[in-house]
Parts: structure tokens; C-alpha cells; sequence
């Protein structure tokens, strides 16, 4: 990926640690042209307000440490279903996001498997995208956090035991599973996957027009899918 000294990155997560595990390898090595931005602070019951506190704090420490500038978290807790008070942020996000102003614009793929990062990668940053303007060469850069990319285009060769540190900032979310261990494992695959590098991550990056094009469609054959399931579910 050829980034120039005078690109302007967006780097969205939708939760934080998304950004360091799907790109972090990467804003490592551009952060003095990265804003990031994350869109919920995703705390559940129980004691939803306290692990809400406990990410926004590692998410700070995360932008930080990678030296990029932090244009926040979203406080939004709560009991699930988170998604319904997301789509009712809106005014929140074209607030914050002047998305006019970059020339990459990081984000999960469409087919990741948490529903959360699917939505705001197809649906919320296209409103944003529409609203707020964007470059006309902007290109939109998908990385792999819940599913890995089928067809990736770009890779970053990353220095792992870098993203490693930066990883452990996010303590609280590796209690249930060694997620930093999974990725940098998948890291370490596309290192081969790419032409036998040490280490590296992989994005599928695409011109921002067929970044809507491919939207549109998404959508469409999501929408075909579920008439087809509910087509299957009646009783003759």
C-alpha cells in the first residue's frame, strides 16, 4: 500500500481494540497521519458503566501509545441489543467525523462476523460518507478482525512484537480467549500468504465509489437472503 507523507488516514473501530487488532500493526507506522475514532464503548451487564470506563481507558492509552490523534470513543453501554441506540447516534458521528478531509479510510469487511461491525462498515459509514462529503480518490480499506478477508489486495509488513505491546494495553478483553495470540497468528500466515515475509496484515482496499457500489449490493443480497429464509419458514 503506497501511502504518501501528506495522506490523511480515518481509522474507525467500531469497539475498542478492533483498531489494533484489525490495523494496528500498521497505524503504527503512519500515526502522524491517523485520526482515529471508535464508535461505542460497548460495556454489558452487568456492570455495564464500569467495563464501559475500563475500555474507554484502554482505548486512550492504545491511541497513545501508537501516537495517532484520538478523536475519542463514544460512550454507549448498556444491556444488548447495542445496535438499535447506534443507528440512533447518528448525529453524533457527522458531528465528529469530517469525513471530506481523508484519502484512506480504514474500517472492518462486510462479511465480519460480528453484526455490529458489519452495520457500521456498510450502512452507517455510507449515511456518514453521503452526508459529511469525501475525496473523490478516496479509498476505503477493510481489515480482518471476526473473519479473515477471502480476497485480500494489500498487505503491510508489520513488526509483531511492536503490535504485541499494543495489544496488551486492552487487558480486560483477553480473559475468555488470547485474541492478540489468534491474530498474530493469522498476521504471521499472511506473512506467507504475501510472499514470505515475517509478519503482516492484510486489507482489501478499494476506490471509494465501489466501496458504495459494493454496498448497494451487499445489502441487496442480504436482503434476498433473509426474504429467502422467510419464504423457507412458511407452512403451506
Amino acid at each position: 500500500m503506497h501511502i504518501k507523507p501528506t495522506d490523511k488516514i480515518l481509522v474507525i473501530a467500531p469497539h475498542p481494540d478492533d483498531e489494533s487488532l484489525g490495523c494496528g500493526g500498521f497505524m503504527l507506522q503512519h500515526a502522524k497521519q491517523i485520526d482515529s475514532f471508535c464508535f461505542l464503548s460497548s460495556g454489558i451487564a452487568p456492570n455495564a458503566k464500569e467495563k464501559s470506563d475500563a475500555r474507554i481507558s484502554e482505548w486512550n492509552k492504545a491511541q497513545k501509545f501508537i501516537g495517532c490523534n484520538n478523536l475519542g470513543v463514544c460512550e454507549l453501554y448498556g444491556p444488548k441489543p447495542l445496535l438499535p441506540r447506534i443507528k440512533d447516534n447518528l448525529d453524533y458521528y457527522l458531528k465528529t467525523l469530517d469525513t471530506s478531509k481523508y484519502d484512506y479510510i480504514f474500517m472492518p469487511h462486510f462479511n465480519d462476523n460480528h453484526p455490529e461491525h458489519r452495520y457500521i462498515s456498510k450502512e452507517l459509514m455510507n449515511k456518514i460518507l453521503i452526508e459529511n462529503g469525501y475525496k473523490k480518490h478516496a479509498k476505503v480499506c477493510f481489515y480482518e478482525v471476526w473473519k479473515i478477508l477471502d480476497k485480500p489486495n494489500e498487505f503491510v509488513e508489520i513488526d509483531a512484537k511492536h503490535k504485541l505491546k499494543l495489544l496488551s494495553i486492552y487487558a480486560t478483553q483477553w480473559s475468555v480467549c488470547d485474541l492478540p495470540k489468534k491474530i498474530l497468528g493469522l498476521n504471521y500466515y499472511r506473512g506467507v500468504d504475501c510472499g514470505f515475509v515475517d509478519c503482516a496484515e492484510a486489507f482489501s482496499v478499494m476506490p471509494i465509489g465501489k466501496y458504495f457500489k459494493y454496498s448497494k449490493k451487499h445489502c441487496f443480497l442480504q436482503w434476498c437472503k433473509k426474504c429467502f429464509h422467510l419464504y423457507k419458514g412458511f407452512v403451506l
